[in-house]
């Protein structure tokens, strides 16, 4: 157990998967000698070509631990393309079809991180790679066609199981982030949700000419209010001024409740004129309840 710890501290589940994936073809040249019955005649050398090149794939992993995209790209081809090589120099017409069948395992990793290009790219390479290895071992267009179809789907339902689960993981993440950002009582972004919106509106105005307004409000008397009539009637009081924050500023994108009677509203916008007016909050655009 200790060693699967370390194994999965040092690489990443894409790095890990490649290096099982690839670590299953390792030992044929041995097996082939051993049994020489298992490759079809003649195909010794064609298998330790194959053999070098899944070798690289399972090299290359293991001292990178963590491949970058381009990296698996390549790598993942070659192993797709190393995997169908060895399938067709199998005697044995089950252990070719079994070997064929780990190429579905290349896409399936890559879909874990890797872009939808990518995994679509790995797709391509795995289908096209199953069209010939089915071309050349199948006797008839019937059995093409019934393993072909059976491939196909090896291929591409693992991808579409590992693509629903991140994108499920991705959404639940998001929403998670996003309630950790909303004060529970208002509905309005808390502390640390405005400085998350108000960094991005920083980013975007380095680039741009645009300008940003900040809008402080402040609940006159609110401990008065908490002290006389409970926390149950500042409460009250909060709830009726963020609503009134949202009915009233409709073109302030931004509100946050950054402390118990305090709060913050940013714009941004491409004009002087709407930027420079937002201080003015005792203005007639404000009812007197936020004065």
């Amino acid at each position: 157990m200790a060693l699967i710890r370390n194994m999965m501290r040092r690489y990443d589940a894409r790095s890990m998967a490649t290096l099982i994936s690839t670590g299953g073809v390792l030992p044929l040249p041995i097996i082939s000698v051993l049994a020489p019955d298992t490759l079809k005649p003649g195909k010794m050398i064609i298998l330790m070509v194959i053999w070098s090149f899944i070798a690289l794939v399972f090299t290359v992993t293991m001292l990178r631990r963590r491949l970058t995209d381009p990296e698996f790209a390549v790598l993942g081809g070659l192993g797709i393309v190393g995997i169908g090589g060895t399938s067709l120099i199998l005697a044995d017409p089950r252990s070719s079809a079994l070997v064929l069948a780990i190429v579905a395992a290349i896409p399936a990793i890559g879909a874990i991180t890797a872009s939808t290009r990518l995994i679509l790219s790995h797709l391509a390479i795995a289908t096209l790679c199953a069209v010939v290895v089915l071309g050349v071992t199948t006797t008839s267009g019937p059995a093409f066609l019934i393993s072909f179809g059976s491939m196909f789907g090896i291929i591409v339902v693992p991808v579409f199981l590992v693509v629903a689960l991140r994108k499920s993981m991705e959404a639940v993440l998001d929403q998670q982030t996003r309630l950790c950002g909303i004060d529970p009582l208002t509905g309005l972004l808390n502390r640390r949700g405005f400085l998350i919106r108000a960094s991005q509106l920083l980013s975007a105005a380095r680039s741009s000419t645009g300008r940003i307004g900040i809008l402080l409000l402040d609940v006159d008397h609110f401990k008065r209010i908490n002290d006389e009539y409970g926390h149950l009637a500042g409460d009250g009081v909060l709830l009726s001024a963020s609503a009134a924050i949202r009915e009233h500023a409709l073109s302030v994108p931004r509100c946050a409740a950054t402390a118990a009677r305090s709060s913050c509203c940013s714009t941004w916008s491409t004009t002087r004129t709407s930027c420079g007016s937002a201080p003015n909050v005792s203005g007639p655009r404000w009812p007197p309840r936020l004065r």
